[in-house]
């Protein structure tokens, strides 16, 4: 929406951060299941609400044994899949399961996995960020 009012050329909003969404602009006239009495306007902002989007299982396809650790370790199993994929919430946490599964097959630190690296969410986002600087 801030996008819209610096540029009324804008159409499409997205956020990557700790969760992951998007909106559109919509012709009203295009939306069906809008309240049947109509208030004048041209055009609607649509809530994608991506987040959920593979909760029917249609991205199982590319889900690995490191995605289904985090959603099982995760406070909503099962749900919110997409975010879980690409949301910052979630980035330390499948970096942290990664890091361990490559300790345990001793290609990293000769094997030996930090305790405090066993714990969930120990590995947080932030460190990534830091890792890329």
């Amino acid at each position: 929406m801030q996008g819209a009012l610096l540029d009324h050329r804008t159409t499409v909003g997205l956020i990557l951060g700790t969760g992951s969404n998007a909106c559109y602009l919509e012709r009203a006239d295009r939306v069906h299941h809008w309240e049947s009495k109509r208030h004048g306007e041209k055009e609607i902002v649509i809530d994608v609400e991506w987040g959920a989007f593979g909760d029917n299982g249609v991205l199982n396809f590319i889900k690995t044994d490191f995605d289904r650790q985090v959603d099982d370790n995760s406070l909503i199993k099962k749900s919110f899949m997409f975010e879980k994929y690409i949301g910052g919430k979630y980035l330390g946490e499948i970096v942290r399961v990664i890091l361990v599964k490559l300790i345990e097959e001793e290609l990293l630190f000769d094997g030996d996995v930090p305790p405090k690296l066993t714990h969930i969410n120990s590995f947080r986002t932030s460190y990534v960020s830091l890792i890329d600087q």
